[in-house]
């Protein structure tokens, strides 16, 4: 009997598994929504986001908080802030403020878009906004206004010395303003201390200066590492460290009384995924707990700017395969109708893996192929579905082998691809709307959404036209 892709699958992951099922004809589901179907009524490629999902990721870090806060009796509270960097689109911060995130910006144009949540009353003026980045001239100005026009929550996190000069130059009347610890970086970085921040040193006197100060109320100190938060010796390190340096800092002025500890939760990026978020958490909370003991200092509230963790898992991108290269006797190329380089630039830029399923197929055979992007680069394919036990042929020993199976093509019948958890950063990175590599077409974009058990598609923004890139280019 023929092996199936399925047989393939499950024989090394779990399967089916929470968010992905296969249908009874051998199509991907996707929290209930057929994948096959949605591409072949909207066509491709298609770049969707299922609404439901953001919600639900930002309910389960509040509970995992929650927990830990209520398990080791700790005293602070817990404010969730979502980066809108990741996912800067209107659905995106509707559903993460209807769940109680607050926000957190780094650009003047975020804090347009904060007036514009405002006026449609997404917000109010006692939501946190968290201003991060390196502060442009216009920047600044936006943070001084709102902070004049009432935002009593938005905080300044200042980058370097010169934001507090420009800041106390303008004369502001109490605004807030946190400081960013210019952490270590990773062993294996190119550099020794990140571009971000100040040195511990610096921020104590800035602290100092500013404790009595009516113009900037200093409020909390800001650590964040490029690898998020990890399990790992290198993250205790620098967060023991962030901790230590808070409770100096909450004892040479006592309205700092917030630790942020920014963002970088993994999400699930391959079928083989296990990561103990509770745990972490739950680690991180008494241990905060433990370094405020010993050194008597107020136990503060625990903020995160979580960007990808609340919206990564609900994002996809289908592409149909247009038809099958075989260019040597072992290697069968699957074309895609859209380019991979620039719809995932992670794929390309830092080699980020994303689950890679056909949308259809599950119960025919399997082979082994590359998935080729429409533009004429190099560099545009994609060949990693993690790893894959493969039965030998010469032996009975199942073998591990990195590779990307796909169900046998046919030209005879339609087969599309789905890559999947793609719903952070991917969109900004490569130019959402802008002109593509070898000007191809953005996609189409759909929003999943549910309503009592229904599933409703709607169209958020259609692919490029032509006239439109043609304007871009001058003609």
């Amino acid at each position: 009997m023929k092996r199936r892709f399925i047989d393939l699958l499950s024989q090394t992951y779990a399967w089916p598994q929470p968010g992905l099922d296969v249908s009874d004809h051998g199509t991907l589901k996707f929290h209930g929504v057929d994948l096959f179907d949605l591409a072949k009524e909207h066509g491709t490629p298609l770049r969707f986001h299922h609404i439901p999902s953001i919600e639900r990721a930002v309910a389960r870090a509040n509970e995992w908080f929650r927990l830990a806060i209520e398990k080791h009796n700790y005293t602070g509270t817990y404010i969730p802030a979502f980066a809108t960097k990741s996912s800067p689109f209107r659905f995106s911060l509707e559903e993460t403020t209807k769940a109680g995130c607050q926000l957190e910006t780094s650009s003047a144009l975020d804090l347009d878009i904060v007036r514009r949540l405002l006026a449609h009353g997404l917000i109010s003026k006692q939501t946190y906004v968290l201003c991060n980045g390196f502060k442009s001239d216009r920047y600044l100005q936006a943070i001084l206004d709102l902070h004049a026009q009432g935002m009593t929550n938005l905080i300044c996190i200042m980058d370097n010395e010169e934001e507090v000069h420009r800041l106390l130059s303008a004369e502001p009347k109490g605004l807030k303003v946190g400081f960013r610890i210019a952490t270590e970086e990773d062993p294996s970085f190119e550099f020794y201390t990140s571009r971000l921040g100040m040195k511990s040193a610096k921020i104590m006197d800035l602290v100092a200066q500013l404790s009595s100060s009516d113009a900037l109320l200093p409020k909390m100190i800001h650590f964040f590492i490029n690898s998020g938060l990890r399990d790992t010796a290198y993250f205790w390190n620098e967060f023991i460290k962030a901790t230590r340096i808070y409770t100096e800092a909450s004892t040479l002025c006592s309205s700092i009384d917030m630790l942020n500890i920014g963002g970088g939760l993994p999400i699930k990026k391959t079928l083989d995924f296990d990561f103990d978020y509770a745990a972490l958490i739950d680690q991180i909370v008494g241990q905060l707990k433990q370094t405020c003991n010993e050194f008597n200092a107020p136990q503060p509230s625990i903020v995160t700017e979580f960007g990808s963790f609340y919206v990564g898992e609900s994002g996809g991108l289908l592409m149909k395969v247009l038809l099958q290269k075989s260019q040597n006797d072992r290697e069968r190329w699957n074309m895609l109708d859209g380019s991979i380089m620039s719809n995932l630039p992670d794929a390309w830029a830092i080699s980020q893996r994303f689950i890679t399923l056909p949308t259809n197929g599950w119960f025919e055979g399997f082979e082994r192929v590359s998935l080729g992007g429409m533009t004429c680069d190099g560099d545009d394919y994609y060949n990693d579905q993690g790893y894959i036990m493969l039965s030998s042929s010469s032996t009975t020993i199942d073998q591990e082998v990195h590779h990307l199976f796909m169900p046998s093509f046919s030209s005879m019948k339609e087969s599309y691809v789905a890559f999947l958890h793609t719903g952070a950063y991917q969109e900004t990175v490569g130019g959402y709307g802008g002109l593509q590599h070898c000007l191809l077409p953005q996609p189409k974009h759909v929003l999943v959404r549910e309503t009592k058990g229904t599933i409703a598609v709607e169209t958020f923004r259609d692919p490029t036209d032509p006239e439109s890139t043609l304007s871009l280019l001058g003609f």
